[in-house]
């Protein structure tokens, strides 16, 4: 039946009062149309038909890119301190601490480098990385420098 708004990976039904079940569809999409229904008729019954809340499912990490997220990073760390450890990595550009939708500093940062190849070189030597106390996830960022704002202009 759901498969008339897109490919349909998985569907459960839970018994109870009230029945309930969850469609996994293959883009989002697909859901999207589905819950712009709002109802669908199954074995002559109606349903109700909204968006689940979304669940920390892992997402498949990008490509590589220009750009490094350092994720986890204790709150005290200064992106002058960011600068300091990544400077030693060719190619390394820029540096930004993230700000959160509330406009507090996040626990993240995002650094770039001149080529993919330098990204992937910094990345793979700071696996394993430890600042304070804790363990930090180096993973490929999937913004740009001009997703942040940033400009960068070449030398002439």
């Amino acid at each position: 039946v759901f498969s008339v708004f897109g490919e349909v990976e998985s569907a459960v039904v839970k018994a109870g009062t009230p029945s309930f079940g969850y469609v996994n569809f293959a883009a989002p999409e697909y859901a999207q149309a589905a819950a712009a229904a709002e109802q669908i008729e199954l074995k002559g019954q109606w349903c109700a038909v909204a968006l689940g809340k979304k669940t920390n499912v892992p997402t498949p990490e990008p490509g590589p890119t220009n750009g490094i997220g350092l994720f986890n990073l204790p709150l005290g760390v200064t992106e002058e301190v960011l600068q300091e450890v990544l400077e030693q990595y060719e190619g390394f550009q820029v540096v930004k601490k993230v700000h959160g939708k509330s406009g507090r500093l996040s626990c993240y940062a995002l650094a770039y480098f001149d080529t993919v190849e330098n990204a992937e070189n910094a990345r793979a030597l700071l696996y394993g990385l430890v600042m304070g106390e804790q363990q930090v996830d180096v993973k490929f960022s999937t913004k740009s420098l001009e997703d942040l704002g940033f400009v960068m202009v070449a030398d002439a």
